[in-house]
């Protein structure tokens, strides 16, 4: 038996990539669960009778009560994943959404709140070199990531103004069996018709988070009393680089990997005419950021979990080589024919 068997968990996002698995996991470990559900979503997981339903979404007061109240813990996983184009809509599932799901747990006083972050608030657009939870939040507008950071500020204001027991997770990219992102299938497209090249030299840190790893921390996070009122960093906590991640990606499709690169300043130079074509292009709407792209893949972002394991208990269950494994055998497998 675990912690959790015999809670009751309410989970936000449930149709989602993270959600979906959170739900499996604490279905497995004997936890009674509610999920909030779209009105209107068609594609509902095979649950069965075994989740309790709260048709609704993160606007629907009603609907959030619904779902809160009584849980001991409440996992918000939930979010509108846009880099770039309508602000205004990521604002109001993003900082909104999270807004009335801290305010409903103050209300119907949850026992503890785990809210799903990013590790993109300390800014990908820089380096990072071993960066942990202090590190400041980035000032670099970016339609998902500043709705993020305005996120967690709500859940910050309840910590420290009124004592909301919650707990900050910030994954890296997380990856696995079902992830449906556009990150790897555009690497995929790439390499098949052989349009990919690497900026620089690829060999750049990335961070990069498997989903059964993600899972194992937030339900240390449901657990745990040293995780209250704390951020956390969560990664696989393996070097792994750009280059690596493409090279796994070939090597499991049988594609060879690019040999073409991109010298760093010639692709800032580029970005440099054609970003601000596409802001006026896309007016009101933020265009995609070319900039932000370019100093993604050029800069190493490595960031350390030694927090999450000492305070947490967090060891990475899965490494990278077999996490691609998993989820390179899932894409290509739902991908075929």
């Amino acid at each position: 038996m675990t912690l959790l068997a015999g809670k009751t968990v309410a989970i936000t996002g449930a149709t989602g990539f993270i959600g979906g698995h959170l739900v499996k996991a604490c279905l497995q470990a004997g936890a009674t669960v509610r999920v909030l559900i779209r009105n209107h979503h068609s594609a509902l997981p095979p649950w069965g009778t075994s989740v309790q339903r709260v048709s609704g979404n993160l606007a629907d007061t009603g609907a959030l009560a619904t779902l809160i109240q009584d849980a001991d813990v409440v996992f918000h996983c939930a979010a509108t994943l846009q880099f770039w184009g309508d602000f205004e809509k990521s604002y109001q599932t993003n900082v909104t959404g999270t807004k009335n799901v801290v305010e409903a747990c103050l209300q119907y006083q949850a026992k503890r709140l785990v809210h799903v972050s990013t590790v993109g608030v300390h800014g990908p657009e820089k380096a990072h070199y071993q960066s942990d939870e202090t590190a400041p939040f980035t000032t670099y507008f970016n339609t998902y990531l500043t709705s993020k950071i305005q996120a967690e500020e709500r859940v910050w204001e309840a910590i420290k103004q009124n004592q909301l027991p919650a707990t900050i997770i910030r994954p890296g990219h997380v990856y696995g069996p079902k992830d449906h992102s556009f990150i790897i299938q555009t690497i995929l497209n790439g390499l098949k018709y052989r349009y990919l090249v690497f900026i620089g030299d690829g060999r750049v840190n990335i961070t990069l988070t498997y989903i059964d790893n993600l899972i194992h921390a937030l339900l240390l996070a449901a657990t745990r009393p040293e995780a209250l009122g704390e951020a956390f960093i969560i990664t696989d906590g393996s070097d792994v680089t750009f280059y690596d991640f493409v090279a796994s990606i070939a090597q499991h499709s049988a594609l060879p990997v690019p040999r073409w690169q991109l010298p760093v300043p010639i692709a800032r130079a580029v970005v440099m005419r054609v970003q601000p074509v596409l802001n006026v292009l896309y007016g009101k709407q933020q265009a995609p950021p070319l900039d932000l792209l370019v100093n993604i893949f050029a800069s190493p972002l490595n960031f350390d979990i030694s927090k999450a394991k000492k305070q947490l208990g967090y060891q990475p269950q899965i490494d990278f080589d077999e996490g691609m494994r998993r989820t390179m055998a899932y894409i290509l497998k739902n991908s075929a024919g």
